[in-house]
């Protein structure tokens, strides 16, 4: 089986260039399990000579618990830095929105309240996505009560 076949389509030349380079510093790349899922990896590769030819061992090694682990701690540390500069509420709530969206990857995210006197929820704070519609988006969502 080709090694490339294990490897995610995004790391597949990195990983070419790097073995037809003889690149033998540690280095990251995306591969996919048996089930399809992904497996964020840390490679490094010697060239050496087995049987007289020359070859390549390239080691392997699961650093995807260690990725999300580094992505929850920078998202921690960005949200209590937004905390620690804003005094306004209205904006800290809008800053962390956009901050966990950006990390986590969402498009969109709409924050309801409880508006009491009506008995309803209304639509308080949005966060989207550059490449979506932001007057049509808020235009929809301020006019619609639950």
């Amino acid at each position: 089986k080709d090694v490339l076949e294990l490897a995610a389509p995004e790391s597949r030349e990195k990983i070419v260039n790097n073995i037809s380079s003889d690149f033998e510093e540690p280095y990251e790349a995306v591969g996919l399990r048996k089930d399809g899922s992904i497996i964020i990896g840390e490679l490094i590769g010697k060239k050496i000579q087995f049987k007289e030819q020359p070859a390549r061992v390239t080691v392997m090694r699961d650093i995807t618990e260690r990725k999300k682990t580094e992505k929850i701690l920078s998202l921690q540390y960005r949200i209590v830095s937004i905390l620690a500069e804003n005094a306004d509420l209205n904006e800290t709530l809008k800053n962390t929105i956009k901050t966990i969206c950006e990390h986590v990857g969402w498009e969109l995210v709409d924050v309801w309240y409880v508006d009491r006197d009506a008995d309803v929820l209304r639509l308080g704070e949005m966060w989207y996505a550059d490449f979506l519609d932001r007057e049509e988006l808020e235009a929809l969502s301020r006019n619609m009560v639950l």
